[in-house]
């Protein structure tokens, strides 16, 4: 059984080699990626695979990616699979980011392939909080002890409760974020926009099961420097990809803020950092946990105690 990752990157510098070999413990057999013409230095990096047979790495040039002559996402995504199965016959496909940690709770995604009778399931994500202090997640990223240690939000604010479009000062961080789905690779031919479904030839959505034996670790926030390099990258191609994309409306909103300025950028940032009292108030709500103990944290679901828990954490008012 082949199991092929794919990804589309684009200035990770600080996260994507230790992505990349956490997805090989996991039995991540081959890679696909294609690197959009990153500035950080991610460039460099991947290009110390090149000649890994596991991998197959495209680089996009700087006019491809910011140029109104971009190929539109979804037809790189199909590209992307099609790849995966000509040049590594890949049996199962998964579609992850490089801000994205697969953790389970024994054994491998093969042994979870190899058991799954349906096309698809789906593995959900859960966001690390950022701490008020200077620690290093990127560097807690790599070693796998460390990283199964991190405070993550295992029970979200559920984003249509909060309603944060219009509640600006509740940190995004603390919400819900779509899960990836492992795709049986016969049946696949693309990804919906976020990568959060697999579509067959018909552009039609793969019914997938979610699975409590796997997840995802996710750090969208880590360095103020790598969430500046990220708005700048949105407002960089507003004309061209984002034009092509109706979804993801927390991305037009962080390019806004940063058009608006870098300080408004940072503040954006800093809204992030969830505080030691805060910290605690959610602990004793129950909606953080240890990475490798997501899935053994529950708090009851109603609107009721989702604005009784943001009242105490002084938002919402």
């Amino acid at each position: 059984m082949n199991l092929v990752a794919c990804m589309l990157v684009g200035n990770e510098v600080e996260l994507v080699d230790a992505a990349i070999q956490n997805a090989f413990r996991h039995g991540v057999d081959a890679f696909v990626i294609v690197e959009t013409a990153s500035s950080d230095g991610t460039t460099d990096i991947l290009r110390a695979y090149a000649d890994d047979p596991r991998f197959d790495i495209s680089f996009l040039s700087h006019d491809e990616v910011y140029s109104k002559n971009f190929i539109n996402p979804a037809q790189v995504w199909a590209d992307i699979v099609a790849c995966a199965k000509s040049r590594f016959d890949a049996d199962w496909i998964l579609r992850m980011d490089a801000d994205e940690f697969i953790m389970t709770r024994s054994g491998s995604l093969k042994d979870l392939c190899a058991g799954c009778e349906d096309d698809a399931f789906s593995l959900e994500r859960f966001n690390v909080l950022v701490p008020p202090s200077c620690v290093d997640l990127a560097a807690a990223a790599k070693d796998y002890e460390t990283l199964s240690q991190l405070q993550v939000m295992a029970c979200p604010f559920p984003n249509k409760t909060v309603m944060l479009k219009q509640n600006e000062s509740i940190p995004l961080i603390l919400t819900m974020v779509g899960g990836k789905t492992l795709c049986r690779a016969e049946v696949l031919h693309g990804f919906s926009p976020g990568g959060h479904a697999g579509m067959n030839i018909s552009s039609e959505t793969l019914k997938a099961k979610k699975t409590g034996e796997a997840w995802i670790v996710h750090f969208w926030f880590t360095t103020e420097d790598r969430f500046l390099r990220k708005c700048q990258f949105i407002v960089d191609i507003t004309q061209t990809v984002r034009t092509t994309q109706k979804g993801g409306w927390q991305w037009n909103r962080w390019g806004s803020i940063a058009d608006e300025s870098v300080e408004s950028a940072k503040d954006e940032f800093k809204k992030q950092l969830i505080d030691q009292h805060r910290l605690e108030i959610l602990s004793q709500q129950g909606r953080i946990a240890r990475a490798d103990q997501a899935f053994d944290t529950s708090v009851e679901h109603s609107d009721a105690i989702t604005q009784m828990h943001i009242l105490q954490l002084g938002w919402g008012n």
